[in-house]
């Protein structure tokens, strides 16, 4: 609930056990705390990647009140096949897309 989404704890963990469940996310025990989950994207749940990326596109072009950088759209724009591989690896490795030091932006160094 404290999160910026709000999302009680119940809710989320209803959403991760049926995204499980369709094959988009693979649950594991967390490597130094065995009693913690982590979860992973399957094959299935990167390929939504290049979706998403659609998605992200659409919004930034037809919001006016985005807070997409620039340069990550027109990057994306000028090679979204380079882009959703460097996502897919990145993702796979355990980074993320924005933020922090295994990032897809750090790596195109746009930070």
């Amino acid at each position: 609930m404290e999160s910026e989404e709000g999302i009680s704890s119940n809710i989320l963990a209803s959403r991760l056990l049926l995204l499980e469940q369709k094959g988009i996310l693979v649950k594991k025990p967390h490597e130094s705390d065995k009693r913690k989950e982590v979860y992973f994207l399957s094959e299935k749940g990167l390929d939504v990647i290049p979706i998403l990326l659609e998605m992200a596109g659409w919004g930034a072009k037809h919001d006016p009140e985005t807070d997409a950088p620039q340069d990550w759209i027109s990057i994306v724009n000028a090679d979204r096949a380079k882009i959703i591989g460097l996502i897919r690896e990145t993702v796979q490795d355990g980074g993320s897309i924005f933020t922090g030091p295994n990032s897809v932006i750090s790596k195109l160094a746009l930070i």
